[in-house]
């Protein structure tokens, strides 16, 4: 974790967004609402994927 640095103003950071309280978390990391790599939102994840039949 050492590797990863501190969230600092003005530095990129990779963090994932997720609503609800810290009691809630474990299950919230199923219905995350973004992710943030290097401080810009990923491309390869989607909130609410089209679903292909």
């Amino acid at each position: 974790m050492e590797k990863l640095g501190a969230l600092t103003v003005g530095r990129n950071a990779t963090f994932l967004l997720a609503w609800g309280t810290v009691q809630q978390l474990p299950r919230k990391l199923s219905y995350l609402e973004g992710i943030y790599i290097n401080g810009a939102p990923s491309a390869i994840y989607s909130k609410n994927p089209v679903k292909s039949a």
